[in-house]
């Protein structure tokens, strides 16, 4: 295999493979929040999550981790104090320092992605949690989200950091339509299908000139279904 299909192939199973995990710690047995142990294995997913990102240069990213890491376990310390305080606390400064330490390897306007990037994580993690509750309405809104947010990083995305977001743009991509279909085939699912989409697509300004020449073709279909396509040219 060719290293730079190699290097591909490891960056996207690094990032899908950690979210798929920090997913099944974070929603076993539907309590709102997990126990503190599970909590701490999520942030620390995150935490391993950023340092194999910024040892492969893709800081935006690799901070966006540590960011969402840093909150899980603040968050924790507060709402579990007796919790391995010791530990806890030394995640929190050390996680404190490789942030500083990323921000400094940062180009100028990476900031904006590594928080837009956080965003997308923890849309995608919010989506994810209410989709193992067979919450299909609320998650398929949340994922719907998360593609857009994914779709404009990805579109402005070159070299290895367009690689990462391509592999986890398959996943999510993968999820979203087969959180739609379970949606579908529930009471009124149609109309939430058509709700969350139409939102989703106000919230664009979407202008004619920027549908798809057809309605059926592959790349609409998933999050603006021909009815939609059809409202918005004025047909």
């Amino acid at each position: 295999m060719p290293l730079i299909a190699e290097y591909r192939r490891k960056i996207a199973l690094l990032t899908l493979s950690a979210l798929a995990l920090v997913v099944g710690l974070s929603t076993c047995g539907g309590a709102e929040q997990p126990p503190p142990k599970e909590r701490w294995l999520n942030a620390f997913i995150f935490v391993q999550t950023g340092i194999q990102l910024g040892e492969r240069g893709l800081w935006p990213l690799a901070t966006a981790n540590y960011r969402v890491a840093l909150e899980r376990f603040e968050s924790l310390a507060a709402d579990h104090p007796g919790f391995q305080p010791e530990l806890v606390r030394f995640r929190v400064e050390d996680l404190k320092k490789r942030l500083q330490a990323a921000d400094g390897a940062m180009a100028a306007g990476d900031h904006d992605l590594a928080m837009e990037y956080a965003d997308l994580l923890e849309t995608l993690d919010r989506g994810e949690r209410l989709r193992y509750r067979s919450d299909y309405t609320g998650s398929y809104s949340h994922l719907a989200q998360a593609q857009s947010l994914l779709d404009h990083l990805a579109g402005n995305a070159s070299g290895p950091l367009a690689d990462a977001l391509g592999g986890q743009k398959t996943y999510l991509d993968d999820l979203a339509a087969r959180n739609r279909d379970e949606l579908l085939h529930e009471p009124n699912g149609p109309r939430a299908v058509f709700e969350i989409e139409k939102n989703l697509a106000a919230s664009f300004r979407l202008e004619p000139a920027d549908l798809p020449e057809e309605p059926g073709e592959p790349a609409a279909e998933s999050l603006f279904p021909p009815s939609l396509l059809a409202q918005a040219r004025g047909d």
